[in-house]
């Protein structure tokens, strides 16, 4: 859940993308997995150890993806309430993001980032940081390309090199698809390089690329496992 980016199309549509950098003791995903909350009907990859996600969208329009840590680096201190991936889950029980940020008991979760695309009207792009003490948020412009880089694993000079290899590539490339964002977000596929966005750290690294495309009244979900290298792909109508 380290690296995300924002990719907008025409028509309010956009792909989502997301670099899971997870430890390795927590690969094994069941997707598509879908849960019915009232009347929406929810699509993600399912963490099977913590039960929660780092991605998905459901069928009123609004897709989250999650990142650990918020903006600044903080030292792991469990216990914790609960897993930020169940966190995740529960904002789609809320009316849109702003009730979930002003309403929801956020105390004793570890930090996080969590970046919310709502087309249920306009389009609607949040970028919203609990850092296990306050929580701030901000609309940004969905017009534009946006790349996330997890605080927790990233050094602000990475970050940086990821910024500008990001900026090369969305104003470079044409005709964006889920295969070319797919693409850049292993850069080389040599882990831990400058060129690339998969890491190994020996105990952590990159299992998995996710893509969302909301493509007018559907979402488009692709998921590529790293490990075992399958590609599974899902669709919900938005209604």
């Amino acid at each position: 859940m380290c690296t995300v980016s924002y990719i907008p199309l025409s028509n309010n549509n956009y792909i989502l993308t997301s670099n899971r950098d997870e430890s390795y003791d927590r690969t094994e995903v069941i997707f598509p997995s879908i849960k019915p909350i009232d009347q929406k009907i929810i699509v993600f990859p399912k963490d099977k150890k913590a039960g929660g996600t780092w991605i998905a969208c459901d069928n009123n329009g609004l897709s989250i993806c999650l990142l650990n840590g918020a903006l600044e680096y903080h030292k792991h201190m469990p216990p914790y309430k609960k897993s930020r991936g169940l966190v995740l889950l529960e904002a789609f029980n809320f009316k849109n993001p702003i009730d979930f940020i002003e309403n929801y008991n956020f105390i004793d979760i570890e930090p996080f980032t969590l970046i919310f695309c709502n087309s249920k009207n306009n389009l609607e792009l949040i970028e919203f940081f609990w850092n296990g003490n306050e929580k701030k948020y901000n609309k940004i412009d969905d017009t534009k390309p946006k790349i996330w880089s997890s605080a927790t694993l990233y050094s602000q000079e990475i970050v940086i090199i990821k910024n500008k290899r990001f900026d090369k590539f969305t104003k470079q490339t044409q005709d964006f698809d889920t295969e070319k964002i797919r693409n850049f977000h292993k850069g080389s596929n040599n882990k831990n390089t400058d060129d690339s966005y998969l890491i190994d750290l020996g105990f952590v690294g990159t299992i998995s690329i996710t893509n969302i495309e909301k493509k007018d009244n559907s979402f488009n979900i692709v998921y590529e496992d790293l490990i075992s290298e399958a590609i599974k792909k899902d669709n919900i109508d938005i209604v």
